[in-house]
């Protein structure tokens, strides 16, 4: 997937050549390592970024959803 400055998003199949193959079994290698690897991403540059899996979610608005349920509480 690549994504444009400007948003745009394209899609291309991986197709593996002798010129390539090492990177594909380098990105590869990664998830051996750990198992709490969702996905990764590589920029333009070579920079490899691991978006790993964790315990923690993020919710929206949660010091409005904390002060509702404190009420709901003291009720």
């Amino acid at each position: 997937m690549t994504i444009d400055p400007n948003g745009l998003l394209s899609y291309e199949k991986f197709e593996s050549d002798l010129f390539n193959q090492n990177e594909y079994y380098e990105l590869c290698s990664i998830y051996d390592n750990d198992n709490n690897i969702e996905f990764i991403v590589k920029d333009d540059i070579g920079n490899i970024n691991i978006i790993k899996r964790t315990n923690n979610f993020t919710l929206p608005e949660f010091e409005k959803i904390n002060d509702t349920l404190k009420k709901k509480t003291l009720k």
